[in-house]
């Protein structure tokens, strides 16, 4: 019996003298190899990996798009990304950011991710976001001049950029032909449309000519959304501090006024309105808003008579241009994350975006040009 373990442990120590042998030195050369390390395949090792978050939707796939267009631009130069692509549902949001607040204290989180509308104050004020104005800086291909910095710096706070929007919108105004030409010319005559003025000429309207008071003020508003551009003015997110004019008062009592039954005929909202549609607005509005992929072309080329007329940008009673910016994304950085590999994603995703990925209601791309 010990003869036969004898034997056994000989044989075992020769297999292993024979591996070691078969594996002494350094690994084997790729020296004279041609096809040791072609173009487009990625070395083992050399791995980049980039974290992304977004909601379900268009802009998920967006994301996607310029992932992988970012995938294959690493691959040619031997560099394996991956990509890992977060998602969540609306109902799901806010618990979502709430986690990922967490995530990037802790160092973690996702590289890149959208907004969703919501509130960033937490992020920033606790340097968890990158300033994304130092990346343009600090990039080859882009630069500030290649993006609509009027828009950029609505975004701004303490003249830093924690988020971008992909592309920028206004609204437009129009003021229906039929209203007596004095009123019309009177509107006719600003530079742009704030609900001051707006609220103001429609409640002198209605005094001096009582047969426009059937008509309710404006179709796309809401109250709400008429006095949220003084809202915003009025915030100083760098001070967290809200100081209103003292005008403020006397445009949220117009709005009260001219708003009261503004929703008596209940118009469905049509983002491509025929011109039946638009001679029902005709007959219901002093005002319009056009809300759709059509709303440029719809104000100003697409019926034949007009309906509403002097279509003007909507603004605060500062005079600043309202960004609606209707279905945009808006993206933000992580501040721990790889500053050129983030970069590179977003430089995909503002291409992928202005070849028609998911824009809609008539927004202008937020660069000027595309790689």
């Amino acid at each position: 019996m010990k003869r036969a373990s004898l034997a056994m442990l000989i044989i075992l120590v020769m297999l292993i003298l024979t591996a070691c042998g078969r594996n002494r030195g350094e690994p084997e050369s790729d020296e004279g190899n041609d096809t040791a390390a072609p173009v487009g395949i990625a070395h083992p090792g050399n791995v980049q990996t980039l974290s992304l978050s977004v909601p379900l939707g268009n802009a998920n796939a967006n994301f996607s798009n310029a992932a992988e267009n970012l995938r294959r631009i690493k691959q040619e130069q031997s560099i394996d990304l991956q990509v890992h692509i977060t998602t969540y549902t609306l109902e799901e949001r806010d618990d979502h950011f709430t986690l990922m607040l967490s995530q990037l204290a802790a160092g973690l989180g996702p590289d890149v991710f959208a907004v969703d509308g919501f509130q960033l104050h937490d992020f920033w004020a606790n340097d968890l976001l990158m300033n994304i104005y130092v990346l343009m800086n600090n990039s080859s291909e882009w630069s500030l001049d290649d993006f609509f910095t009027n828009a950029l710096r609505a975004y701004e706070i303490d003249r830093r950029l924690f988020v971008l929007p992909l592309s920028f919108g206004f609204d437009m105004v129009g003021i229906n032909a039929n209203v007596p030409p004095a009123f019309i010319s009177r509107f006719a005559a600003l530079p742009h449309a704030s609900f001051s003025e707006i609220t103001a000429l429609y409640l002198d309207l209605i005094i001096e000519h009582p047969e426009w008071s059937e008509f309710a003020l404006i179709r796309g508003m809401t109250a709400a959304g008429a006095f949220a551009p003084e809202i915003n003015a009025a915030v100083d997110f760098s001070q967290q501090r809200v100081s209103f004019p003292s005008s403020a008062v006397n445009l949220l009592a117009n709005i009260r006024q001219a708003f009261e039954g503004n929703h008596r005929f209940d118009t469905a909202i049509h983002h491509q309105p025929t011109e039946e549609v638009m001679t029902l607005l005709q007959e219901r509005y002093v005002f319009y808003m056009p809300m759709g992929t059509s709303a440029t072309s719809e104000a100003f080329f697409n019926f034949q008579q007009p309906f509403f007329v002097h279509y003007l940008p909507l603004a605060d009673d500062n005079g600043h241009l309202v960004d609606s910016s209707w279905g945009t994304t808006q993206v933000a950085v992580n501040a721990n994350a790889n500053p050129e590999l983030a970069w590179a994603f977003i430089g995909q995703l503002l291409s992928v975006t202005g070849t028609g990925g998911g824009n809609f209601q008539g927004n202008s791309h937020i660069v000027r040009r595309y790689a």
